[in-house]
């Protein structure tokens, strides 16, 4: 399994690509340090919004050698229900930072060069292999294999999904047969409305069923 690095560079000027801070990915991280990682620190400094909200994306490096799995705390509002990973596009991408070293934008530029508040990735033309996981069911590639989603979560303690304030470990799977570094987005999902109407309306009609059975008695 490969280190997914973040895009937060150890300082504003990055002379060379081995100029990326040691951060990982949030959903899918090994790393030979073994910290607890916040989530929503994570969108903070990677994400162009900084919100640490379902469907915002929170870009990464795929660059490293492999290391062991840390746990990752999800300190944001929500359960998560779905992880989504998409290796983006061949080509030469420019990612530019912010003052304070986050992320500001994330394009493709041919005449991209490294520079002070920019680093410049030669995207190969990857896709992901097989992965696997402890959390979700199912594992779907499509998009010639450059997307993978992790979808239909397993009931843990009473939650299907990854809830809040939970720490975990998961995440497995790699890039086949390509040259590194690769950069990729991801993000991830939340209960449907729909969803979350429905269990709000049983739990609603059950409330007045034990009402009404409370009335009668």
């Amino acid at each position: 399994m490969k280190t997914f690095w973040l895009l937060v560079p150890a300082m504003l000027t990055i002379p060379t690509l081995g100029a990326a801070a040691t951060i990982v990915d949030p959903f899918f991280n090994t790393s030979n340090n073994p910290p607890i990682e916040n989530i929503c620190n994570v969108f903070g400094r990677s994400s162009v919004s900084k919100e640490c909200v379902p469907g915002n994306p929170l870009y990464f490096l795929i660059d490293h050698a492999p290391g062991d799995a840390f746990p990752v705390k999800n300190d944001s509002a929500y359960v998560i229900t779905d992880l989504h990973l998409q290796i983006l596009d061949p080509g030469k991408w420019k990612i530019s930072f912010n003052a304070d070293n986050t992320i500001k934008q994330v394009a493709l530029d041919p005449n991209c060069v490294d520079a002070a508040g920019q680093r410049c990735i030669n995207q190969p033309d990857a896709n992901w292999g097989p992965g696997a996981s402890n959390i979700f069911n199912t594992i779907t590639r499509s998009n010639n294999n450059r997307t993978v989603d992790f979808t239909d979560p397993k009931t843990r303690n009473g939650v299907a999904g990854i809830d809040k304030n939970e720490t975990f470990i998961d995440g497995k799977t790699v890039p086949a047969d390509a040259t590194l570094p690769i950069l990729v987005v991801s993000s991830f999902s939340t209960p449907e409305p729909t969803t979350l109407l429905l269990v709000g309306t049983m739990m609603a009609g059950l409330g007045l069923a034990a009402w009404r059975r409370h009335r009668q008695s």
